[in-house]
């Protein structure tokens, strides 16, 4: 609940500006806002507000500081109606229960039933000590005897209480249950972290409602976009629920003990390489002509279903490749695989646009802190437009070399190999800059890329090692796992006895 006072400081603020300036204008209000304010839906207070005599048109019009005035008065003429109400009920409870107690009293105490006795014949008086019978009109004053009194019936009766008395509880105890229930319907318990899928899914309404009314809001928002705080209690409070945010509970970590190890070991290591960008803009066709493997034909539709790692040695040097899914459903998967690379390529494909998958994946590598690589694909096709999406991109924040600005974009065709080279010649030498190293002599450190159960080789996690040498017989922990490495494969399933620092591995 909230207090009458706090809830009218934004009214009072503005009106105190006011009064200041003599100028200043009247803060107004947004209907959805006020709505929230009282805890009632949008078109409740749409329907408040026209009451009022106020012409609106939808819960984004805006209304003035009296009109606010007029509807907190009105609900707290409701209020103290409601108070005046209730306080009514409780003393026709009360005064009910008191009647309840009065009958069953006299029930509880009530003697034992007994049956018609005949009525008893006078018995003869008894003869004094003298011998002389006493005389007959004499009244017999001796104490009556106690009645009997029936144990069944007092039993029967005190069960009888007690199954009175153990009813009313379970009648108590079911309302307190519906109570709750019904509570509990209008409330959505969620993190602060929830997507639009997420919160359509706990709502129960389809996620293209919720986009709609986000809209209706003023906001575009995507099926996997991770919401923020106030855009997940407003768009509730459109569908008419209240949400109670929970705590995310934070595991106890234990910081790893680093060794100290001889700098004169380092060495230059191979960058890691995530390929990114929307469904269908090429980023496996262009891994494809890398590899000079058939990667596409072992995928359902041509869509990665997994983050496949590829290591590929060049004549420049040595590259290992992340593939990362491009479809919407695949968001987690792209983050992981942004937060374990040092350069992502983002493939856009020429005869198209930027596309929601496109900006997720820069939003992806910028929070990572990762340099991007532009690799505008598929620039072979006579609808090819690659100036149109540089301006697209340098509108979301990278600006083309060409353009003076400090994002490498180079014009690729992953089907016949246009400008591939001079891609990896770019990617080799912002490594150089980079000055990637790493220690081969200390123990294994790395990152789990995938895990997958296999018929005849049990659990297989894909790896990238980033620091140290992997070798078999080694234990890993990785989360609250613990295990022992038992085999060790490369790509294309090349068994090995151990595996350096940057490469991908299989380990079973």
């Amino acid at each position: 609940m909230t207090n009458d006072h706090d809830r009218t400081e934004p009214a009072l603020a503005a009106d105190a500006g006011a009064g200041k300036g003599g100028t200043a204008k009247a803060a107004k209000t947004r209907i959805y806002e006020i709505a929230k304010e009282f805890s009632v839906s949008s078109e409740a207070m749409l329907k408040i507000v026209r009451e009022l005599g106020v012409e609106v048109k939808s819960h984004m019009s805006s209304i003035d500081a009296d009109t606010v005035d007029k509807v907190r008065k009105q609900f707290d003429k409701e209020k103290e109606a409601v108070k005046e109400d209730f306080a009514r009920k409780r003393e026709v409870d009360r005064k009910s229960r008191s009647r309840d107690n009065d009958k069953k009293a006299p029930a509880k105490a009530a003697p034992a039933p007994e049956a018609k006795a005949a009525p008893a014949k006078t018995p003869p008086a008894k003869p004094a000590r003298g011998g002389k019978p006493a005389p007959s009109g004499r009244p017999d004053r001796s104490p009556p005897g106690r009645r009997p009194v029936d144990q069944k019936v007092v039993r029967a009766n005190i069960k009888k209480t007690f199954a009175d008395m153990d009813k009313g509880k379970r009648r108590y105890r079911k309302k307190e249950q519906q109570e709750e229930v019904q509570e509990d319907a209008g409330v959505l318990r969620l993190t602060e972290f929830v997507s639009t899928a997420e919160l359509a899914n706990s709502m129960d309404v389809s996620a293209s409602q919720v986009i709609a009314k986000a809209m209706e809001l003023g906001s575009m928002v995507t099926i996997n976009q991770r919401l923020d705080k106030d855009m997940i209690e407003m768009l509730a409070d459109e569908f008419e629920f209240t949400v109670q945010f929970e705590a995310v509970e934070e595991l106890e970590t234990i910081e790893a003990k680093e060794d100290v190890y001889d700098e004169a070991d380092q060495r230059p290591r191979p960058p890691v390489v995530t390929i990114m960008g929307h469904v269908d803009h090429g980023k496996t066709s262009l891994l494809d002509y890398i590899r000079e493997t058939n990667v596409i034909a072992g995928e359902a539709g041509g869509i990665t279903q997994h983050i496949g790692a590829y290591h590929v040695e060049l004549d420049g040097g040595v590259i290992t490749f992340l593939d990362t899914p491009g479809h919407e459903a695949f968001t987690a998967m792209r983050a992981r695989g942004a937060q374990i690379t040092d350069i992502v390529i983002l493939v856009v494909a020429a005869d198209d646009s930027v596309m929601p998958q496109t900006v997720e994946a820069i939003d992806h590598a910028k929070a990572a802190g990762v340099p991007i690589l532009v690799a505008v694909n598929k620039i072979d096709k006579p609808s090819a437009k690659p100036d149109q999406v540089r301006q697209e991109l340098a509108g979301r924040g990278l600006n083309p070399e060409e353009w003076g600005g400090d994002t490498i974009m180079v014009d690729v065709s992953a089907l016949n190999g246009t400008g591939v080279d001079k891609l990896l010649e770019m990617v080799l030498i912002q490594a150089e800059l980079m000055e990637l190293q790493a220690n081969p002599k200390r123990p294994a450190k790395g990152a789990i890329i995938e895990a997958r159960k296999e018929k005849g080789r049990g659990t297989v996690v894909t790896a990238l090692v980033q620091e140290g040498t992997l070798n078999v017989g080694d234990s890993i922990v990785a989360g609250t796992q613990a295990v022992r490495v038992r085999a060790l494969s490369v790509e294309r399933n090349h068994v090995m006895l151990f595996c350096g620092y940057l490469n991908q591995v299989g380990i079973m």
